[in-house]
């Protein structure tokens, strides 16, 4: 047999045997991510630790993850949530249920009617914090906030980058009122032109109310 022909089918053989290794060196993860009482969590971060490999929860609280290897850690992570670390130990369909987290729920927040914390507190609020806000180039506090609660949803009117950002909290809900919600910003209530005129980086809490009962106003 010719040497340069034995040459190139060891190396084949070779790189095969290479590929075939790395194949069966990474998987792929499925799974949802519940909480304890067995809703989908939408938007729910899973990294694989140490890597810039993640993904995102999707409506269904069903997430899915390429090119994970076999002693890989997962981690899952949602704001108000525990973060949850999961070894990958061969399985191919990962399935979690975040607990809620005790001392998020236990912190003070300021309604329409009352203080209280946010386990006792029975409408619907979302508080903030300066370190869970969106990081990098941020030019308005509505882009430092996108992503990070669930029911708002922010946009551009216009495509106008020099507009101010609208906020909706659940869709537009009011006939004959105005639609911007309330916010409470470092424990001080701020309508939407307060809210837009301050800088990102000024802002350490941020507190949004979702409902009439938290307002103490109807539509």
């Amino acid at each position: 047999m010719d040497k340069n022909n034995l040459s190139k089918k060891v190396g084949l053989l070779l790189a095969g045997c290479f590929i075939t290794f790395n194949a069966l060196g990474q998987t792929t993860i499925k799974g949802q991510v519940l909480d304890a009482t067995g809703e989908p969590v939408i938007g729910a971060s899973i990294l694989v630790k140490d890597t810039k490999n993640g993904a995102v929860s999707d409506l269904d609280g069903n997430y899915k993850l390429d090119n994970v290897k076999d002693g890989a850690v997962l981690v899952f992570s949602y704001l108000g949530y525990r973060t949850q670390e999961i070894p990958v130990k061969g399985n191919h369909v990962i399935n979690v249920s975040l607990k809620e987290n005790d001392e998020v729920l236990d912190e003070v927040v300021v309604v329409g009617y009352a203080v209280g914390s946010k386990r006792t507190v029975s409408g619907a609020v979302d508080r903030i914090k300066k370190e869970d806000m969106n990081k990098g180039v941020v030019t308005s506090p509505a882009e430092a906030l996108k992503g990070k609660v669930a029911g708002v949803i922010i946009s551009q009117a216009g495509g106008d980058p020099t507009s101010s950002p609208s906020i909706r909290v659940r869709g537009t809900s009011s006939l004959s009122g105005g639609n911007d919600p309330l916010v409470i910003i470092d424990g001080v209530f701020a309508d939407m032109t307060m809210f837009n005129s301050l800088a990102p980086g000024d802002i350490e809490s941020l507190t949004i109310l979702k409902d009439a009962s938290e307002t103490a106003q109807g539509t």
